[in-house]
């Protein structure tokens, strides 16, 4: 290839591609799912039946990965064969499971500025910030440092933040953590890089907190409304519903978005309380939705929310503890924050 010499980097990785390790932990989450909801709840079929399922992930390729990782863990190869119905055929045939992508254009899952300017004014707003100036200042060696190692110190599209996202996949899969290509000997400690990671995720959470930003409420608004409509629109129809979805995720038992941290970050920046911790590879954020036996009154049914395996610390505002959430109280406070005219509440000015 003429183009790989100097250009490129040795190996078979793509840009953003999980390591064996990450696709092993999403694998991990889905054995871990499948052992509560069919296990133990037989919320779900034993075996693989596509019409509970409703799958979608972004564009980005790494989320695609993730979601078969996952669905390998819930449903193994042993797991999701279908009969075949065809007189005098006997043999078992996998099932075809489609995964829902959105255009980058219309992106709802992660920040989409193109879509929304008016979000993209406000996060500019933050970076002008005294708090913001005050981060960069306190990590402003650290920030030069990282890029220095990365070699991108001299370049303005990735040396205004400190790549903490970028040197984390090194040091969790115990790999070297790097050096300068200009300077062998500047390198990277253990310690920096923790701190790289730790203060990195301030440049993406800050904006959604309200005691680190006077816009963050309409930040919300206009980040997470979307993402929380289609939410809210699904929860409402599985409430209803006698039956279950074939055409779309409406009245699906089981729907799976396969985002990003930032996309978990900025539903628990609704939900919950501000120093819920910064998502983890693979963390999950699970929204459940409960009925009274025998009731057929949807105001006797409930939410529970769970990060990581444990009820969410609820939003003081929102009323009630998310181990047991009214279901009309949970959608009225997610749904206030759905922008009743998101074209005009997108306009720059």
């Amino acid at each position: 290839n003429v183009y790989a010499s100097g250009l490129y980097w040795r190996g078979n990785c793509e840009v953003g591609q999980l390591t064996n390790r990450g696709v092993a932990q999403t694998r991990q989450l889905g054995k871990d799912l499948r052992s509560v909801y069919v296990d133990q709840l037989r919320f779900l079929s034993s075996a693989l039946d596509p019409k509970d399922l409703y799958l979608r992930n972004t564009y980005i390729w790494r989320t695609r990965e993730s979601i078969e990782g996952f669905l390998d863990g819930l449903y193994p190869a042993s797991y999701r064969r279908q009969r075949s119905s065809k007189k005098g055929h006997h043999d078992d045939q996998a099932w075809v499971l489609t995964l829902n992508t959105y255009p980058q254009a219309i992106e709802t899952l992660i920040l989409n500025p193109t879509a929304c300017p008016k979000l993209g004014l406000l996060y500019k707003e933050f970076f002008k910030t005294p708090r913001y100036a005050e981060f960069i200042r306190s990590n402003y060696a650290l920030m030069v440092k990282v890029n220095k190692v990365l070699g991108v110190d001299s370049n303005p599209a990735y040396n205004t933040t400190i790549n903490g996202d970028t040197v984390m996949p090194r040091y969790c899969n115990g790999l070297p953590l790097g050096c300068s290509p200009l300077d062998p000997k500047l390198c990277l400690s253990n310690k920096e890089v923790v701190k790289a990671i730790k203060e990195g995720t301030f440049m993406y959470s800050g904006v959604f907190r309200e005691d680190q930003y006077s816009a963050a409420e309409e930040v919300k608004r206009l980040a997470v409304g979307p993402i929380l409509k289609t939410l809210s629109s699904s929860i409402r129809v599985s409430a209803q519903s006698k039956g279950r979805g074939q055409m779309n995720s409406a009245g699906k038992r089981f729907e799976i978005y396969s985002a990003h941290d930032q996309s978990l970050d900025q539903i628990l920046a609704v939900i919950a309380t501000p120093e819920t911790p910064w998502p983890a590879y693979a963390s999950s954020l699970i929204i459940e939705v409960w009925k009274k036996p025998s009731t057929k009154n949807t105001h006797e049914r409930f939410v529970r929310v769970l990060y990581e395996g444990k009820v969410v610390p609820a939003n003081q505002k929102l009323g009630c503890t998310l181990d047991a959430c009214p279901l009309e109280n949970f959608l009225q406070f997610i749904e206030s924050y759905i922008p009743k005219d998101m074209a005009a509440a997108c306009r720059p000015f």
